[in-house]
């Protein structure tokens, strides 16, 4: 009997979790508009990574912080280059 009902659950629980991704891309403002598609974007630019540094805080490996922020800046050493000529 649980070997017919375990192909079933699977199935529901993908759906399920489709489902939900569905429903948070477009309660969020991901399948609106351009516009709004830019808004979304921004939030999660500047929400993401606190809570990052804070899972990280929370699981002691505060190294990886510094290494996101890191990552997260870019390299440096290419900051300093000077902008493509557009006039060529």
């Amino acid at each position: 009997m649980a070997s017919k009902i375990w192909p079933v659950l699977k199935l529901a629980t993908k759906v399920t979790v489709a489902g939900g991704a569905l429903y948070v891309a477009y309660d969020s403002g991901l399948l609106g508009s351009s516009e709004q598609g830019t808004e979304v974007l921004g939030k999660a630019k500047s929400a993401i990574p606190p809570a990052v540094n804070e899972w990280l805080k929370y699981f002691g490996m505060e190294e990886c912080g510094q290494q996101f922020q890191r990552f997260r800046m870019g390299p440096q050493k290419y900051a300093t280059l000077p902008a493509k000529d557009s006039s060529i």
